[in-house]
Order: C-alpha cells, then structure tokens, then sequence
C-alpha cells in the first residue's frame, strides 16, 4: 500500500458538531432540493449508478488510501480487512508520524455498530445511516453532481426482479460499471440469479411487523430483527467470506452501499407506519465521521433519526402490514413465561439436519402438553421461539432453515407449512480486537410462531412435546462449527 503524499488531501484539524456543519451546508441548493433516492433498476436510479461507478473509480483508483474519500477508507470505517490489524493497516499507510487523517483514521475505523460489540446492537440503524449520508455527499463532491443522490436495491420486490442484483453490478468489462462488479460473490449471483434461490423466505419484510424499535420481552423488535434477519440474510446470500459474507470485507463491495440504502429505506418506512425511535440517552450518542471535505464531524443519533431533517427522502415506502398496532416508547413491561427449552447444552449444526427435542424447564409447576397449552392460552399472548447465542468459528456462508414438529422421515424442504423461519451467521464470527473479549453476546434471535403453533394444532401436526429441526439449505463450511446456545418457546 502506498503511503499518502504531503500533497495530498488534507482536512481540518478541529471537530465540528453536526449542526453547525448543517448550517454551513445548507447552500441555496441544499435549501431548494430535497434529494430522492430512488430504486437502483428506475430510469433515475441507473442516472445515479453511472454516477457512483465513475466516482467509485476514482475513489479506488485516484484518491490516495490514506484520504478519507478513498474507497479503502470507507471500507475501513466499517471493518478493517480481516487478514490485517487497524494498528498494522495504519501504520503502512501513514507511518509513524502523526497527521490529521491519521487521527481521522484512528477515530472512525472499525466503528460499524452492532457487528464489534453486542452492546450497541441499539445503534445499528442510526450509525448505517451516517455512514451512507457522508459518502453520498462525499460522491458529490468527487463527481460533481450536486443532483447526486445514492440509489437502493429492493431485492424484495415481487417479479423477476426479486433477489436479482441490479445488472450494473455484473459487467465485468464494461468500461463504465466495470468498477462496480466483484468476482468473489457466491455462484450466479453476478450471473443474474436471484441470491435466495435456495433460500424462500430469506428476502421477506417480517420486521416491519415488529411493534416496538428495541426488544420487548422475547420479541426481537425492529432494529434487531432487521439486523439479525434480512440484514444478515442479503450479505450472506450475496458473497463469501472476503466479500459481503464477512463483515471486516462487506464494505470493500460497492453493492454494500445499496443494500444499506436499502436497510435505511425499511427504517423510514416502519417510521411512516407509525413506528417509534426510543428516546433518552439513545438520542445523545455521538459517532465520528468525515466529511466531503475531510472536515471531522461529530454527529448525534438525535440528528439523524428523521429523514426530514437531513433533506432527503426516497421515492417509494413500504406501508404498513395488516393490524400494524405500533407501542409508543418506552413500551410496557411483559411478563416472560418459559414453556419449553431444549437441553443440556449447546447444540452444533452441521449438514445434516438437526433434530432437537424441547422439554418444560424445571421452573414449570406442573407438567403440560405443549398442545394442551396452545390451546389453553389467553388471546392477548404470543408464543415466541427464542435462539440465543450464536456464534461459529468461521463463516459457515449458508443461511439455516428452522422449522417445528416436521415429522422424523419427512424432508424439510417438503414440509413448509411446519417452517418457522431463517437464521444466518453473519455477525456471529467474532472479528477484530474489540470483538475479542466479548465472550457472550446479548443479541438473540425470535420467531412468532402463535399462528404457526395454532394451524398446526388445528390439523393435528403438533406433538405434546415439540421438536425444532434446524437444517441449512446448502453446504456449510467444513471449519465454521456453527452453534446456537440455547433453543426455548417462551410465552408473553
């Protein structure tokens, strides 16, 4: 890597608070254009990707590594290269001295929310927005499109668009979009093959339905379902473990920057259905960024947790699903009543499917039929199966199918009235020096399976004591030993 010349792009030494730099920028042109981000296939958005490609360009080929508007450095603010240190990186980019940017270095990289400490799964949603504002205006100033906005892939879509990487994104030669293809994304990806060919349901918007922005009880809510599910479900079914698939390489993928624009658009949308962002200290969190200029600028959640006050907006949002009841914040306290668990002892999945019979925990009073519960319970509860503490020693790069009570000699593949849903691995490979001393992560994933429990009951496909199968759909990685600590169904 080559190191940054003194000629090259030097910013200010000061940090400037996000609302005075807001002020700064609201140009007469930032004044009288509320920027669209429109769907990458629309006639506005392939505009908008010719833009991107040619600035991607020169971001990568241009723009000196150690600049922070060079691609390697926004990539290094997500997650640095897993076969590298941040120490290591940034002392071959900009030796031992110091310099502005080296301190810009310092401060923004390896600073994705969520995916370095379990304990701010609550920032994932407000630190991916920052993170997509500033490049967007850092690709207005490279390009010099002030009408620049970034485009979104919606690979839920229905029609043969579903799950189909915008096209811009597989020519290897072109000369414009050639910047914007990688050859390391998963078999047919580039080929124009929907990414969740063998995984139906991976794409679906079920967070939507999620009534409160952190968890309530067992139910995941929205940041967290988003993140754990749809989130991770894209980045796996796209790439291997140096692409999308691994999180210290994610951010190198120009689609990267789509799918987040994306995760952003699904945000905004549970907010215009009603949903509700918490409040308190969540509003006062600060995170460092840079600007198109280099400029060092500290913004708060409480800046970013509307689209109104950042002027932009995107041009289609999903509206809300039936009986869609959002809680406002903080929402009421629920009582938690464990049904069944499965035990002792953590469970490895491996290609095969995994069969785990669940049992009443010892805390039970008196012993109950799973079915005889179901049927006993009160309208207002829900039943909610709860995996908790996942992770793996490699990337297993397959998404995990769960179902309930299929029957022992039936395929899960043909027993999908038994599904419950889809687990990934995503953020379960511990990465990076803050990650190493995490031994546990508080982040769990949740299924309501009311409905689900219920149908089955009705046609007699329920057992007295229920069994999950957990299977992937596709081969994992021989050295990944995925893992979930604990299986329950849990009341509340």
């Amino acid at each position: 890597m080559s190191r940054v010349s003194r000629r090259s792009f030097v910013s200010g030494m000061a940090a400037m608070p996000f609302a005075l730099w807001l002020q700064k920028e609201k140009t007469p042109i930032f004044r009288h254009i509320a920027w669209v981000r429109y769907e990458a296939r629309t006639s506005q958005g392939q505009k908008m990707l010719q833009i991107y490609a040619d600035a991607v360009n020169k971001m990568m080929n241009s723009t000196p590594q150690g600049d922070p508007r060079s691609w390697l450095f926004q990539w290094y603010t997500h997650a640095v290269r897993a076969d590298k240190t941040k120490a290591g990186e940034i002392n071959a980019i900009y030796g031992s001295g110091s310099s502005t940017n080296k301190s810009l270095a310092t401060d923004m990289w390896n600073t994705c929310r969520a995916h370095f400490s379990s304990a701010d799964e609550t920032f994932f949603l407000p630190w991916h927005r920052m993170f997509v504002y500033y490049l967007e205006h850092m690709i207005r100033k490279i390009s010099g499109k002030d009408e620049f906005s970034l485009p979104y892939w919606n690979y839920s879509v229905s029609g043969s668009a579903h799950g189909v990487l915008p096209p811009e994104f597989t020519k290897k030669s072109d000369p414009t979009f050639q910047w914007l293809y990688r050859d390391n994304r998963n078999p047919g990806v580039n080929g124009g093959q929907a990414i969740d060919k063998f995984d139906p349901g991976a794409l679906d918007l079920t967070s939507l339905k999620q009534k409160t922005y952190d968890p309530q009880g067992v139910a995941a809510g929205f940041n967290m379902e988003l993140d754990s599910g749809l989130h991770g479900n894209v980045h796996v079914d796209i790439g291997d473990t140096t692409n999308m698939g691994h999180i210290p390489w994610a951010a190198r993928d120009p689609i990267f920057w789509m799918h987040h624009c994306n995760i952003d658009r699904l945000w905004a949308s549970w907010n215009k259905n009603g949903g509700a962002n918490p409040g308190g200290s969540w509003l006062t969190r600060t995170f460092t960024f840079a600007d198109q200029n280099g400029t060092k600028i500290i913004s708060k959640v409480q800046d970013f947790d509307a689209l109104a006050k950042l002027n932009y907006t995107y041009d289609f949002f999903e509206p809300p699903p039936t009986k869609f009841i959002p809680l406002p914040w903080p929402p009421p306290q629920v009582v938690l009543t464990p049904i069944q668990i499965h035990g002792p002892g953590p469970v490895e999945l491996r290609e095969e499917a995994a069969r785990l019979p669940l049992t009443q925990p010892s805390s039970r009073p008196q012993v109950e039929p799973f079915t005889l519960h179901v049927q006993r319970m009160a309208p207002e509860k829900r039943i909610f199966l709860v995996l908790r503490n996942l992770h793996a020693d490699a990337h297993p790069g397959v998404l995990f199918h769960v179902f309930l009570d299929v029957p022992a000699n039936t395929l899960p593949r043909q027993a999908l009235e038994h599904r419950v849903g889809i687990i990934n691995f995503f953020d379960a490979v511990r990465h990076g020096e803050q990650f190493a001393g995490e031994q546990q992560s508080t982040k769990f994933v949740s299924f309501d399976i009311t409905e689900l429990a219920h149908n089955l009951h009705d046609k007699k496909l329920l057992s007295e004591k229920p069994v999950v199968t957990i299977v992937p759909f596709g081969k994992p990685a021989a050295d990944a030993r995925p893992v979930i600590g604990e299986v329950s169904i849990v009341e509340q």
